[in-house]
């Protein structure tokens, strides 16, 4: 059956497996509608509602004061809502962690469905069914604000799960029951990890374990930082796990370097020579054609400051000129011509908000005539002017 029609959208929740039984929403799109399960009114609180919700945009609104962490979890949907055809994350609804996630059901020229889906993933501070041989964990445990689990060195299997770490895997305290520890790592990092992981749950006493890439639920990676303790726990041990999300920052690392690799790229093919400073004057970058021209190769030269690398003679000129730019707050040009060599270089100077980029070449003999000419005629033009002057008022 393919419905056509918003009318229709009753019509083909019905053969949706189970839809009324669980928390889900059907949309049909691109107009907007929805239908709430039966589930999803009862669990939501929408139930003698006068007008239920009739757009998800508007179903959210009405999430407002039921999910804690509200605004961070409405803002990262509407801004993919509308383009991305699928979609997974975790928040906390009253007393339970809970996993949201959509797809698109039926997606034809003429209309689209998705189905937006709420699971329970825990209750909070529910401990869960946990393996017969493991004594019970003091709540506490279950309330750190940080994510956190304790596993069997020896098999390696998840003994508890706490609600943070719940919440930032997307797992249910049932799933992890059905895990071990390898198997919140992607594949290709699982090599040898076993052997790893055991020779350190040997060892005793809170200690760091550096950054480790685990994934989500999704499948999407998660970076996080993790201090271990091996305890006590009734006749054997377990080692505690403490995991800080790291995730934003190494991504965003990531970025910056993949940003600054572009940008090196782009300075190295540059005909020009280049350099920049910082605002107190030393080299933050250049590329290998004006290092060969500065002759210093690139560890003396990044992070020094300019005016102690060269002779005192040649500092005033170019200090000069770049205090200038800084007067100005304007880009400035100006030659140079090495005596030594006879060379003229012309750099060009700009005022950044971190600093001074220079670019410098050597001019072309054909560029020096012409610009010598062009000079010439200024001077020219200049002196004939002021003799005029000087005849017009010597007349008076």
């Amino acid at each position: 059956m393919q419905p056509s029609d918003i009318q229709f959208l009753e019509e083909f929740s019905s053969e949706l497996a189970s839809f009324q039984d669980q928390i889900c929403i059907l949309e049909e799109r691109p107009s907007g509608k929805i239908l709430l399960s039966n589930e999803c009114v009862r669990f939501w609180g929408f139930k003698g509602f006068d007008q239920k919700p009739d757009t998800f945009p508007s179903f959210l609104f009405h999430l407002h004061g039921k999910v804690r962490n509200y605004a961070d979890f409405t803002e990262k949907i509407l801004l993919k809502h509308m383009q991305d055809s699928e979609y997974f994350d975790t928040l906390f609804a009253e007393r339970y962690i809970l996993r949201f996630f959509w797809k698109t059901i039926l997606d034809k020229a003429e209309s689209a469905y998705r189905i937006y889906t709420f699971e329970i993933l825990a209750q909070e501070g529910d401990c869960g069914n946990l393996s017969p041989e493991s004594p019970a964990v003091e709540s506490i445990f279950y309330k750190l604000p940080e994510p956190a689990f304790l596993f069997d060195p020896s098999t390696l299997r998840f003994l508890a799960v706490n609600d943070a770490a719940i919440y930032l895997y997307g797992f249910s305290r049932e799933e992890f029951a059905d895990m071990n520890l390898l198997e919140i790592r992607p594949e290709e990092d699982r090599i040898d990890m076993e052997t790893l992981i055991q020779n350190f749950a040997k060892e005793t006493g809170i200690r760091s374990r550096g950054v480790w890439r685990h994934w989500r639920k999704d499948k999407k990676f998660l970076y996080v930082k993790i201090t271990t303790n091996r305890i006590s726990l009734g006749d054997s041990f377990a080692v505690l796990t403490i995991l800080t999300n790291v995730s934003e920052t190494i991504e965003t690392s990531y970025a910056l370097r993949q940003i600054r690799a572009e940008k090196q790229s782009i300075i190295e093919s540059m005909s020009d020579r280049y350099f920049a400073l910082s605002k107190d004057w030393r080299f933050i970058s250049a590329n290998r054609q004006s290092l060969i021209t500065l002759g210093k190769p690139k560890e003396e030269l990044i992070g020094r400051n300019i005016w102690d690398l060269y002779p005192a003679s040649s500092v005033r000129f170019f200090r000069d000129k770049f205090e200038l730019a800084v007067r100005t707050q304007k880009p400035i040009t100006f030659e140079y011509k090495i005596v030594e060599t006879g060379n003229v270089m012309e750099f060009r100077v700009f005022l950044l908000r971190k600093g001074f980029p220079c670019f410098f070449r050597i001019l072309r003999k054909k560029e020096k005539r012409f610009r010598t000419e062009h000079s010439q005629r200024n001077r020219f033009k200049n002196s004939e002017g002021v003799e005029c002057e000087r005849i017009f008022r010597d007349s008076f």
